[in-house]
């Protein structure tokens, strides 16, 4: 007689669970990289964007941004609008709800039943 190759379904649903909670946790530092970092530089460039445009008539408003930008080593486009305060907030509550999902799915049911499907195995 020969052992059936076909795994038991707590494992393949804990090795799921692995797998799937992976990509939330790389959603979650690119949500908390977006709130830390993209975000505030963004606005940091709007405001002297801002500024600029208030100082210098509109003929010299381009020629000046370039200028700051390449200065500075940003982009040398025109930013978009400015992030607000509550977008940068919200990148937050979305970094922490995707880190806790995938603890949850790395640390919780997915790591038990890996768990015990390798000493369910080892036991014979």
């Amino acid at each position: 007689m020969s052992k059936s190759s076909s795994k038991p379904l707590y494992l393949t649903f804990g090795a799921v669970l692995l797998v799937a909670a992976l990509p939330v946790l790389a959603f979650s530092s690119w949500f908390f990289y977006d709130g830390a970092v993209a975000y505030p530089a963004q606005q940091r460039r709007q405001l002297a964007y801002r500024q600029i445009e208030q100082q210098y008539p509109p003929s010299e408003v381009h020629a000046r941004w370039v200028a700051l930008a390449g200065s500075n080593g940003w982009p040398t486009q025109t930013p978009g609008p400015p992030m607000s305060d509550t977008s940068i907030v919200t990148q937050y509550l979305l970094g922490s709800i995707c880190a806790l999902i995938g603890v949850i799915g790395l640390l919780g049911p997915g790591a038990v039943l890996l768990i015990l499907a390798g000493r369910l195995n080892a036991k014979g």
